[in-house]
């Protein structure tokens, strides 16, 4: 017996049946609304960290100025001045960096593709180490002019957030819609 395909007129016949397999597969794969809510909330979380990590940036950059009018009662900071600047060169490129891996990554699950999961995660180990990096500048710096800021204390909580977020962000996607999980479904 033979299967026919509603195939347009000047189509090829593969292209329809392409269109038609990818279509039928789309109606096949749903997710639950909180998932896809969950998705594009945390594309807009990242857009807001990434300016928020330039502005952090921006605001050790001034700190470094503040070392610098310290220098004025006979001490040199010019040492914590350029720790300062260099931390929050760091910051800034994480914040960027951080922003586009993260979109990518979010993005990649929107449209079915379970490699935007690890994405994420490699992205996530990969900018917690230039964090705790940065924020040994930023507690050097600061011991250097009479401040101590705990640099392991910060990176500790930045280490559990990333971890307790892929946990989360795992759970969500295990979220069923008609007894199917998201998860089960990405490619």
């Amino acid at each position: 017996m033979k299967q026919s395909f509603n195939i347009p007129a000047g189509k090829f016949a593969g292209e329809g049946y392409q269109q038609q397999c990818a279509e039928s597969m789309n109606k096949q794969r749903q997710r639950h609304g909180f998932v896809t809510f969950w998705l594009w909330f945390c594309i807009v979380c990242s857009a807001l960290s990434g300016v928020q990590g330039l502005l952090m940036g921006s605001q050790l950059s001034s700190l470094g100025y503040y070392a610098t009018g310290l220098a004025a009662s006979g001490i040199d900071y010019s040492h914590a001045y350029g720790q300062l600047q260099d931390a929050s060169m760091i910051l800034s490129g994480q914040a960027v960096i951080g922003f586009i891996c993260n979109v990518v990554g979010y993005v990649m699950l929107l449209n079915w593709k379970k490699a935007g999961f690890y994405v994420l995660i490699v992205a996530s180990i990969v900018l917690s180490c230039v964090g705790v990096y940065a924020m040994e500048l930023i507690s050097d710096a600061y011991s250097e002019i009479g401040r101590y800021v705990s640099s392991m204390s910060l990176n500790s909580i930045m280490v559990f957030g990333s971890v307790f977020g892929w946990i989360l962000l795992w759970a969500i996607l295990q979220i069923k819609k008609n007894g199917v999980s998201y998860w089960s479904q990405l490619n």
